[in-house]
């Protein structure tokens, strides 16, 4: 229960690096995570909701997940778009 909550938060924090590394392959991953680091800062809460509703998905209604999972996985890119 202790690494929980700081877990959950560094993957809010860090969830845009992939898509930072695909725009910019010439960036190191440390540069990458530095900048994931900015860009979802007054953003968390929406990344956590779209996380949520994308495993939810997938746990209660199993097959659910071939539709909840790309579209959160599509509402964070879309976020990303808009705050890079």
């Amino acid at each position: 229960l202790l690494f929980i909550i700081p877990g959950i938060i560094a993957m809010l924090r860090y969830s845009f690096t992939f898509l930072i590394l695909r725009d910019n392959p010439d960036m190191s991953a440390n540069e990458a995570r530095k900048r994931s680091c900015e860009l979802t800062k007054g953003h968390k809460g929406k990344i956590l909701v779209y996380t949520i509703i994308s495993g939810l998905g997938s746990y209660i209604f199993g097959i659910g997940m071939l539709i909840t999972y790309p579209i959160g996985v599509t509402a964070i890119t879309d976020l990303y778009e808009r705050v890079k």
